[in-house]
């Protein structure tokens, strides 16, 4: 269990701390499914803290073992950690194996029941919907190898409700246990196991609290003429750098069902069958850019619209059969490549797709830093327009963020490179106000971070994390020198000419998040005007925790 009786983002005490988080073994059990992640929203900052975490789940690997008649994995001869994981590798492997059997030895009925899981994929993004999504990516990795799948059996009608049911219902629960077997032996939050008669614990790590929590305190990005401005820019970039925007290619492929060639009805209702042949435009992008190929799947380190992750990695099929159950690729891809009537098609469903669209809204900024790479290795296009209309971007992200500030009390300028006609040594500050509080004049200093918080296992907490990190170097940097010159920042803001205090914050576009070791707070764009009238009206020692961490006297400086 891991518990705190302390904000791990303000450090304020937490009272009446009385939360467990359960887990279930539901392999056996699929009624008997994990309670959804919860906290206790501290009263002073409000950060949902996970305040206890108990599980991440209990596995029996020798009950596992005799439920996939698999030779049982016994772990009670060794309390070595490698020793541990290396079993664990080989009883993901050996899981993963059975996986493939399983769906080569039924491949017709496997087709059914991916196509089944596809059309149950509803438009919310829930857990479970993931969950289902990532199943129907393991199947797929499984029938993919062979090439297309052929799609042609629901074509003729073949399939009766009663005939569907008797033969694969047994299938499906099969390929629920071992799915979720997978999905638990390669998780990549787990930080360390310990084992007690053969039975194998995986301990949360501090990236799945903090990427929970961020979650869970994540405060509603809202309609503002920026993000407007930013979701339009990037449409924009694609158009120029890929001949389309995922945005929009997948919103006019939603919203114009038969232009875009599909043709082809199945027998399961809320399954869209795609002609990737049709001389129609849209087709021919979705079918460049929006399938989920076996080479893409094997080649490409992450999932990302257009491929335009250059990371390049190779993979063996039962390596792309586990990496299915690590990132929801139908996300950037969520067109299955298959075959009817010997007809190149995509197989999708409204669900999928609006959860592709879902995605490309909130991955924006990475789309935008993609496209600009691509961009700069493509001598066919205008690199210095594509990253000018990016450097428009942050620059009207951090013009939205220092009139946060001004609208909350603490007039701000942004994007401050020059002072008293010279350059700054401290580099360009994004955000520079300041006010005269209840105790006297004090400086903000913000550093702003347009970034999109990914949730894959392991990179998305690592790059928030590190962007947060260089944030922090940055702000504190700047903050240093303002806090040194302040009389020639106090005299360009027309304060009054007394020793300020100087408070350095990082503004991110969507979330917060805990603050780093130095201290620095990080705050949403929208927390910006609260906190500003904070500081305009409030002393310094009654403001929040983790706002007085980023303050400190110019004389200290």
């Amino acid at each position: 269990m891991i518990r705190s009786d302390r904000c791990r983002r303000c450090l304020a005490p937490l009272t009446d701390v009385d939360l467990t988080l359960l887990g279930k073994h539901w392999l056996r059990d699929e009624d008997s499914r994990p309670g959804t992640f919860s906290g206790k929203r501290c009263e002073e900052c409000g950060w949902n803290n996970l305040v206890a975490l108990e599980h991440f789940y209990d596995i029996d690997l020798a009950d596992l073992a005799s439920e996939v008649h698999l030779r049982s994995i016994d772990l009670s001869d060794t309390d070595d950690r490698e020793d541990i994981l290396n079993r664990v590798r080989l009883a993901r492997a050996t899981v993963g194996s059975r996986i493939r059997n399983l769906v080569l030895d039924h491949p017709s009925w496997a087709i059914a029941w991916l196509v089944a899981m596809i059309a149950g994929v509803d438009i919310k993004r829930s857990t479970d919907d993931a969950n289902r999504v990532l199943a129907v990516q393991q199947v797929y990795a499984c029938l993919v190898s062979a090439g297309p799948i052929d799609l042609s059996m629901f074509a003729a009608g073949t399939l009766a409700p009663d005939v569907w049911v008797d033969q694969i219902a047994r299938l499906t629960q099969t390929m629920s246990r071992l799915s979720g077997a997978i999905l638990e032996l390669g998780s990549a939050t787990a930080s360390g196991a310990s084992i007690a008669s053969g039975r194998l614990r995986l301990v949360p790590s501090d990236d799945l609290i903090w990427m929970t929590e961020v979650n869970l305190s994540r405060v509603e990005d809202l309609d503002r003429g920026y993000h407007r401005d930013l979701v339009q820019t990037v449409d924009d970039v694609e158009e120029v750098v890929y001949g389309a925007s995922a945005r929009c290619l997948l919103l006019q492929f939603i919203g114009s069902g038969s232009a875009v060639g599909i043709a082809r009805a199945t027998a399961v209702p809320g399954v869209l069958v795609v002609d990737l042949e049709s001389p129609d435009q849209t087709a021919t992008l979705l079918n460049r850019s929006m399938v989920l190929t076996f080479e893409r799947w094997r080649s490409r380190t992450v999932p990302s619209f257009f491929s335009a992750d250059p990371r390049r990695v190779h993979r063996t099929e039962q390596a792309l059969l586990v990496q299915a159950s690590s990132a929801n690729w139908l996300g950037f891809a969520p067109l299955l490549h298959a075959q009817m009537d010997s007809v190149s098609v995509g197989l999708t469903s409204i669900g999928v797709l609006a959860q592709a669209y879902g995605q490309a809204v909130a991955a924006i900024s990475s789309r935008l830093h993609l496209a600009s790479n691509v961009a700069a290795v493509d001598r066919g296009l205008d690199v210095a327009a594509v990253r000018a209309k990016a450097r428009d971007v942050h620059s009207e992200f951090e013009r939205a963020a220092a009139a946060e500030c001004t609208a909350g009390g603490v007039p701000s300028m942004s994007g401050v490179e020059l002072m008293d006609g010279k350059r700054l040594p401290c580099g360009e500050i994004d955000i520079l106000g300041g006010c005269v509080g209840p105790r006297g004049p004090v400086l903000l200093v913000g550093e702003c971070k347009n970034f999109d918080f990914t949730f894959f296992k392991d990179l998305g907490p690592d790059q928030a994390r590190s962007l947060i990190r260089k944030g922090t170097d940055q702000v504190i940097r700047k903050r240093s020198w303002v806090g040194l010159n302040w009389p020639r920042i106090t005299r360009s803001l027309q304060l009054p000419s007394i020793e300020p205090e100087v408070l350095a914050v990082i503004v991110t576009r969507t979330i917060a998040a805990p603050a780093e070791q130095d201290g620095i707070p990080v705050l949403a764009i929208a927390e910006l005007a609260s906190l500003a009238t904070l500081v305009a009206t409030m002393p310094s020692d009654t403001w929040p925790r983790h706002v007085r961490r980023g303050t400190v006297a110019a004389a200290d400086l």
